[in-house]
């Protein structure tokens, strides 16, 4: 698995590779850590092929500053 931020490209180029996201529950304002497949990278955006539902937020601020479990309030709630 790689470290955090890094990517883990398949061994097979056509294979999807493997990264980590911080996902938010709404429900507990926290995120958590997630195995995703990545099937590339287009303007700027990672292509997620699988380990994430429809919906779900994905954090991408600050990403280096999360922990597992840590609580978060989305830029959207602050007013």
């Amino acid at each position: 698995m790689p470290f955090d931020g890094e990517l883990d490209p398949p061994k097979n180029p056509s294979d999807p590779g493997t990264a980590q996201v911080f996902v938010f529950d709404p429900n507990t304002s926290t995120v958590n850590r997630r195995d995703v497949k990545i099937a590339g990278v287009r303007e700027n955006a990672i292509i997620i092929v699988e380990g994430l539902e429809l919906g779900e937020r994905v954090a991408s601020a600050g990403v280096s500053f999360l922990r597992e479990g840590q609580k978060v309030k989305l830029l959207t709630d602050q007013n």
